[in-house]
C-alpha cells in the first residue's frame, strides 16, 4: 500500500508542479503514508490535514486521493507564499501565520524562534529529500529538475546542462 500511495503522491505533485521528492518526504514525515492516521489535534490522513484546512481547500480529508491533492496544494500555497522550502515546511507544520509572524519579528533568525518540534520536522524532511539527490545519477537529476521547473527555469537548466556536457567533452 505505501508504494501505491507514494506513486499517487508523485503523480499529483508532478501535475501540480511541486517537487515530488518534497511531497513524498512530507507525507512520510506526517503520517508514514497512512490514510488512517489521526493526529492529536485532529489532523487527518496521509498529509495530516486539519479539518478547517481541508474545508478551505475544498477536499474531504478522509478520502485518500483528496487528502493527497489537498496536502500537496497546501504545500504549494506555502511554497508560493514563503519562496523558501524550509519556511514552507515550517508553515505547513506550525501554521503559516505563526511562521509569518516569526519571520516578520526575527527576520533571517526565524529558525531559532520556531518550536523545536517544527525544527526537527523540517530538518527530517529536508535531509530525506537530500538523500534522494545522493542516490540519483546526474543525468536523471537534471531531467527531474527540468521537469519540475517553471518555464523560465527550464531554459536556464537546459543551457547549463549543455554547457556542462560541452565542458565534459572538452575536459576528456
Amino acid at each position: 500500500m505505501p508504494a501505491a500511495v507514494e506513486n499517487l503522491i508523485i503523480e499529483v505533485a508532478q501535475r501540480l508542479r511541486v517537487d515530488p521528492r518534497l511531497a513524498v518526504e512530507l507525507a512520510r514525515a506526517e503520517s508514514g503514508f497512512s490514510q488512517s492516521s489521526i493526529g492529536q489535534a485532529g489532523e487527518v490522513g496521509v498529509f495530516q490535514l486539519m479539518p478547517s484546512t481541508a474545508q478551505f481547500l475544498g477536499v474531504n480529508p478522509y478520502d485518500l486521493e483528496q487528502n493527497i491533492e489537498g496536502g500537496i496544494r497546501y504545500l504549494q500555497l506555502q511554497l508560493n507564499r514563503f519562496r523558501d522550502t524550509a519556511q514552507a515546511l515550517a508553515a505547513y507544520n506550525w501554521g503559516p501565520e505563526s511562521l509569518a509572524a516569526a519571520v516578520a519579528k526575527w527576520g533571517s533568525d526565524w529558525w531559532g524562534h520556531i518550536p523545536s518540534s517544527t525544527q526537527r520536522h523540517v530538518s527530517t524532511i529536508l535531509n530525506s529529500v537530500a538523500q534522494w539527490s545522493v542516490n540519483t545519477d546526474p543525468i536523471t537529476a537534471v531531467v527531474q529538475a527540468v521537469q519540475q521547473s517553471q518555464p523560465w527555469q527550464k531554459d536556464l537548466l537546459i543551457a547549463l546542462s549543455l554547457l556542462l556536457g560541452l565542458w565534459l567533452l572538452v575536459s576528456d
